[in-house]
């Protein structure tokens, strides 16, 4: 019976090892999915802050060059 007993306390050791690697690893993609996230949100920050400087520049340009044509 104590066999048997071993056995069954060294498989349930392995499942909870198991469990507890896969819940490091879902753990570990949840926090890359999340720096991914954030570095896209960043870019994408980025890209509109860049197009709302350029906007008033052009405005400046089209401005002079009427100014000049007058």
């Amino acid at each position: 019976m104590s066999n048997l007993r071993r056995v069954l306390e060294r498989q349930q050791k392995e499942e909870e090892e198991i469990r507890r690697r896969r819940a490091i690893e879902d753990q570990e993609a949840d926090e890359e999915e999340e720096e991914m996230f954030a570095a896209t949100m960043c870019m994408l920050n980025q890209s509109r802050q860049h197009c709302r400087r350029r906007a008033p520049n052009v405005d400046k340009r089209r401005e002079s060059r009427v100014s000049r044509e007058i």
